[in-house]
């Protein structure tokens, strides 16, 4: 397979990583994506808060972050997205395609970015900064969800019980074991319910502490 060079402002197949979001476009829409970063060539704002675009679609595409639409789906599994690059990029999980070779270790990856961001770990790169403390980072999403650790807010929501949090994965977890069906573990004080023992321990000792026995369903 032929080597791919890449470097922190290029990357394959005619794209350029944008110096000021770190975005990654074809050549032929670098000129287009800058006008976003010109102050004056935003005259589409947004109704539901400061964010401005230069282009009406660039605006549709922002707003569905408020109103939560995500028009591609995946034909192959359940997956959906608000961005048809989404969609592309999600849809390279379902092949063994891995046209970008890293020319530093000879890690193959399925998209640019992915090669992008995997080469900035031989460098150490991190170009996405903190607002708030000195901690920086390779991806963007990565820095949300630090940033969250600052602002407090917990935007993923258990469908069943009032718990939230940062990260989505951890939101998955928790309905794994407090929502499961197999919650076989009991607290004899209040409605609090699990499918692990050190679970059920934790919770006595933080909200219980005179309990000493544990009830287990029959």
């Amino acid at each position: 397979m032929e080597e791919t060079p890449v470097d922190s402002k290029t990357t394959t197949n005619e794209r350029q990583e944008c110096e000021k979001c770190h975005k990654i476009f074809k050549a032929e829409n670098m000129t287009r994506h800058m006008l976003t970063h010109a102050d004056r060539g935003r005259p589409h704002k947004c109704p539901h808060c400061d964010y401005r675009g230069a282009l009406r679609q660039t605006l549709l595409k922002h707003i569905r972050t408020h109103t939560g639409e995500k028009p591609y789906a995946c034909a192959h599994c359940g997956f959906r997205t608000a961005q048809k690059t989404g969609l592309k990029r999600h849809l390279t999980s379902h092949t063994d395609l891995k046209p970008f070779k890293c020319t530093a270790c000879g890690c193959e990856c399925r998209t640019a970015i992915s090669l992008r961001d995997h080469f900035r770990t031989h460098i150490n790169e991190r170009p996405h900064k903190c607002p708030h403390c000195d901690y920086s980072s390779i991806q963007p999403g990565t820095l949300r969800r630090h940033i969250r650790t600052h602002t407090g807010d917990k935007p993923h929501k258990c469908p069943h019980c009032a718990y939230s949090s940062t990260q989505k994965a951890t939101v998955n977890r928790h309905v794994q074991l407090m929502h499961s069906g197999n919650e076989q573990f009991l607290c004899p004080k209040c409605d609090f319910k699990c499918n692990r023992l050190t679970l059920l321990q934790k919770h006595l000792c933080c909200n219980h502490l005179e309990v000493s026995m544990v009830v287990v369903k029959e």
